[in-house]
């Protein structure tokens, strides 16, 4: 099988509504979103996104997204897949959607968490993974358990449906609202035992732009504590390239993108490893 290789980004919108009393429309927080898409290196063919409104937010990314960019780089013709904020958006011109679910899944005493899970095939090579975003539970008593529930939950789903990590390239993103402060006892430790491993599990430290920023900056300067709320998790059949978190305006408050910095990550999967890379 050729290798095939994908750029992928995971952003976190922070919903207009989440305790914000003095106005943040989307018109003013999409320009350095679009700054940060049009990058060269960073516009993906697979985006990951959480707390984003689907009425108001995605339709805009989609449009963006497929327009192309300001020096006439390729349109794109993207679609999506989602579940109350949490989705997956992908360019068709380069992906063939397999098969998609998704699921509520249990939150403690809470509303349900979201899962969205999306196999897609590269149209240039015949490869394919798997890919998931979700956003787990936070800010209630027990949430650390309700995470690593949420966290078997999704190991679980794949198991279900025959996705072996061992034997699938799978690619999982969200904000995991769990910092590795505690390994052993986080959702990363549930994840690894599931055989999916976290970004800086898998890369060495070089490979890993901004390794030591903070993910969430909540509206002030990024602090370098290497404090990680959002996460890819893939399986061992993907080689992980380089990943990057992307600043998203962290030094004023308005106009902001939102609280999380974006985390890109480019990966290959595929058997033959001599033969030249296509992108995806």
């Amino acid at each position: 099988m050729t290798v095939t290789t994908v750029r992928a980004l995971q952003i976190n919108s922070r919903l207009f509504s989440s305790s914000l009393t003095d106005g943040h429309p989307w018109s003013k927080r999409r320009i350095p979103f679009r700054a940060m898409l049009q990058h060269p290196d960073i516009r993906p063919s697979v985006m990951f996104y959480q707390e984003t409104d689907y009425e108001d937010v995605v339709p805009d990314l989609v449009d963006f997204l497929n327009a192309g960019d300001s020096d006439g780089g390729p349109r794109g013709d993207y679609a999506c897949e989602h579940r109350g904020k949490v989705g997956m958006l992908y360019d068709e011109k380069k992906w063939r959607k397999l098969s998609a679910r998704s699921w509520d899944m249990p939150n403690g005493t809470e509303d349900a968490r979201r899962l969205v899970l999306t196999e897609l095939e590269s149209r240039s090579t015949g490869g394919s993974f798997v890919g998931w975003a979700t956003h787990l539970g936070v800010h209630f008593k027990g949430e650390q358990a309700a995470r690593r529930g949420q966290a078997k939950f999704i190991l679980d789903r794949l198991a279900e449906l025959k996705f072996d990590p061992a034997r699938t390239a799978i690619v999982g993103a969200g904000d995991i609202n769990d910092t590795p402060t505690y390994p052993s006892l986080g959702v990363r430790s549930v994840m690894r035992a599931g055989g999916l491993l976290d970004v800086r599990t898998r890369l060495a430290e070089e490979d890993v732009d901004g390794d030591t920023l903070n993910t969430h900056h909540g509206y002030k300067r990024t602090q370098s504590e290497g404090k990680w709320l959002d996460e890819f998790f893939t399986s061992r059949p993907v080689r992980l390239l380089d990943a990057e978190v992307v600043v998203t305006d962290p030094f004023r408050r308005f106009p902001n993108a939102t609280d999380h910095n974006g985390l890109r990550l480019r990966f290959s999967f595929g058997t033959d490893l001599t033969t030249e890379r296509t992108r995806s």
